[in-house]
């Protein structure tokens, strides 16, 4: 998830925010979408997530070198949404 967040750092995760909201999103809306942790397959991980329709889930990293992953229907329930992340912070590197 570089640049936002960087190995090491620490994260605050809401677990009552474990289901993302589906939506859809206006073109001109130029606001990222939220940061949740998940489990995925049985590893975790940390992503974005759009859904813009209830049966298409989008898992979206800041990184450019990293494409969109799309989880249709039955893919979808691979995809444990653990919650939100509200809050990062960046540690020290010494």
């Amino acid at each position: 998830m570089q640049p936002s967040l960087w190995a090491g750092d620490m994260i605050l995760i809401d677990t009552r925010a474990d289901d993302p909201p589906v939506r859809g999103r206006d073109p001109r809306d130029q606001r990222r979408s939220p940061i949740y942790a998940l489990i995925d397959n049985g590893e975790a991980r940390v992503k974005r997530i759009e859904r813009p329709t209830p049966d298409l889930m989008m898992l979206l990293s800041d990184n450019p070198d990293y494409a969109p992953e799309l989880r249709h229907g039955d893919d979808m329930k691979s995809v444990q949404v653990i919650g939100k992340v509200v809050w990062w912070g960046h540690t020290n590197r010494d």
